[in-house]
């Protein structure tokens, strides 16, 4: 029995980390599938019940007219009038609101908008030969960078400090990248190395190369 037990614990135990990183892909689509349908729900609450059969064809269009919405404010947003526009209201409402500066940031960072200065990836050296992979969230008069350093796998947890500009290293890669690598527990985070890498060997290379 006991060497039953042992063989079904050992295979059960492959089994389940093999299916793990599906199962926990499956839940994560869940999850931002959930978050899609919740952004549907004022627009749900307008369609009358009438027009529809049941409750899954009114959810459906329902996300058809959300896509369709975003759609048409992505090409307003893009335009010179839209601009100023969405300018003239973030100044006067939204800015006065709690938060709306952080997270405007925060999606301006994901969406690889070059305007936004908050959340730029960076290596901050922490100890001699040891550097951690940060976020810049805001920078100094005096020179010093505000940075918040996440725990992997984590993003959202992490911790606030105020380094000298010296210590920090900023990465030319887009913030969803190295997000991804925190979300990774670190893989993929050599790929954020390569074109600083690359640079430092351009440079020594036309050193070399200079009379």
């Amino acid at each position: 029995m006991k060497r039953i037990g042992r063989f079904l614990g050992r295979h059960v135990a492959t089994g389940f980390f093999a299916l793990l990183p599906a199962l926990l892909l499956y839940l994560l689509i869940g999850q931002l599938f959930d978050m899609t349908m919740a952004l549907t729900a004022p627009i749900t609450d307008l369609l009358p019940d009438s027009a529809f059969s049941d409750a899954v064809q009114k959810r459906f269009t329902a996300a058809v007219l959300l896509v369709v919405g975003l759609g048409l404010v992505g090409l307003v947003a893009r335009t010179e009038l839209g601009r100023s526009i969405g300018e003239r209201v973030e100044r006067r409402y939204l800015k006065r609101l709690p938060l709306y500066e952080m997270l405007r940031n925060l999606t301006g960072s994901l969406s690889g908008n070059e305007e936004v200065a908050g959340y730029r990836p960076a290596l901050v050296t922490i100890g001699p030969g040891v550097r951690a992979l940060a976020f810049i969230v805001e920078e100094h008069t005096s020179g010093d960078y505000i940075i918040f350093v996440p725990l992997a796998p984590t993003p959202g947890v992490g911790h606030i400090q105020v380094v000298s500009a010296a210590t920090v290293d900023l990465l030319d890669v887009p913030t969803m990248q190295a997000l991804n690598c925190v979300l990774s527990w670190g893989e993929g985070t050599a790929a954020l190395l390569t074109p600083r890498h690359s640079q430092q060997s351009d440079t020594a290379r036309s050193d070399a190369d200079a009379p």
